[in-house]
């Protein structure tokens, strides 16, 4: 079966001090330890506001949703870590935010930011889970 989420799959996770996890593989154990070493353990999610329903947005416009978003997590008290959602070669990068809650809040936020899926680690494996997208689950990394 062909992957529905093309460019999605093959997302790089990149962190404010430059550690770097590969979507395009299993999540191996340097890849735990530089989410141990943000406090991650166990299942979380990571979301977007920037692009929403897929439509690609000015980079003001990006950072004045990115900037939304951070807002009101830290109003809602909500612990989050900063990290960029990146395509292979960087040419393109959305801000993001990892979040150890729920998975149903977690989709429930990327909602309100109109989004069409979030990256779900359910504690063994990564998965692009659908919000708006009508596409089913994919495990990753995507064969």
């Amino acid at each position: 079966m062909p992957n529905p989420w093309g460019e999605f799959s093959n997302t790089i996770l990149r962190f404010a001090n430059g550690a770097i996890i590969d979507l395009r593989i299993s999540l191996d154990e340097p890849a735990r330890a530089i989410l141990a070493r943000f406090g991650i353990d166990g299942s979380f999610g990571i979301v977007t506001a920037c692009n929403p329903d897929g439509v690609m947005q000015p980079s003001v416009v990006n950072r004045q949703r990115a900037a939304a978003l951070e807002q009101e997590l830290e109003e809602r008290g909500i612990p989050w870590v900063p990290i960029d959602a990146c395509s292979p070669d960087g040419s393109h990068c959305e801000a993001s935010v990892i979040l150890t809650r729920p998975r149903d809040e977690v989709i429930a936020l990327a909602r309100r930011y109109s989004q069409l899926a979030i990256f779900w680690f359910d504690g063994a494996d990564a998965w692009i889970v659908p919000v708006l997208a009508n596409h089913p689950p994919l495990r990753l990394p995507a064969q």
